[in-house]
């Protein structure tokens, strides 16, 4: 069952028959731009965590050539948590029953993730768990936190999180 945004088009558009309401083309559009980007950043940041595990620091700094933009460990993997959930309920019809108690399990790791990394900005401490996943790569960066989710993605984890259990 398409969602009340699928269904609602401008009369221009459907008088020009470019979107006739209740069209299966008006449905799949959404539905394939919301598979695009969710395979998008999964394969992003599958890619980045591979890169960390082999020392491939072309993958780890994509799409630059400047390391100070690489993405975290732990931020990849937040986003590959939140993609996968995402997957699970990206059509109306699929969010609910175990997908939808599956899609938020595993959004809670990366919302965890999210407020304990701001705790550590916010607190000034370090609770290590920016060293979790490949701290001898981490160690030969020169930040001051090796390892740490930058603050903006640390949020962006808690309200991707937040969205998906928000979700009806």
């Amino acid at each position: 069952m398409p969602s009340e945004l699928a269904r609602t088009t401008t009369p221009e558009l459907r008088a020009a028959g470019n979107c006739p309401q209740g069209s299966d083309k008006q449905s799949s559009v959404p539905a394939a731009v919301t598979l695009t980007c969710v395979v998008t950043v999964g394969v992003i940041a599958g890619l980045t965590l591979f890169g960390w595990a082999t020392g491939n620091l072309a993958l780890i700094v994509f799409p630059t050539p400047n390391t100070s933009t690489a993405m975290m460990p732990a931020t990849a993997l937040g986003l590959i948590l939140c993609s996968a959930a995402l997957f699970l309920v990206r059509a109306e019809e699929a969010a609910h029953g175990s997908r939808r108690v599956v899609a938020c399990l595993l959004a809670g790791p990366p919302a965890l993730l999210g407020v304990l990394v701001l705790a550590e900005y916010l607190g000034g401490i370090d609770l290590g768990i920016d060293r979790l996943l490949f701290p001898h790569a981490l160690m030969l960066r020169p930040e001051h936190w090796p390892g740490r989710p930058s603050i903006t993605a640390s949020l962006s984890l808690v309200c991707f999180a937040i969205a998906l259990y928000a979700l009806d």
